[in-house]
């Protein structure tokens, strides 16, 4: 059981933001889905929105830019612990 803990989540010891998935899949989707919102946000950036959607877009943004890199260390880091066993 303390195995299984450790292949997804937090892992033990690790910092406060790196989410590990449970398999490839959900990772690929994690990215996939940062890709979808950055590029929304750059879309509607680029129509000229008024004041308060540019504060909403560039804090989706930001969100997209913190999923995709989650997501990528979360792969790297499964990756490394499938090659190991």
């Amino acid at each position: 059981m303390h195995d299984e803990k450790q292949s997804r989540g937090r892992p033990d010891g690790g910092p406060w933001w790196r989410f590990v998935p449970r398999n490839r899949f959900a990772g690929v989707l994690g990215i996939l889905a940062g890709v979808l919102l950055l590029v929304q946000a750059v879309v509607i950036l680029s129509d000229g929105p008024s004041g308060g959607q540019v504060v909403l877009e560039v804090v989706c943004a930001l969100l997209a830019c913190a999923l995709l890199l989650r997501s990528v260390d979360g792969l790297r880091v499964l990756s490394r612990r499938e090659s190991r066993h």
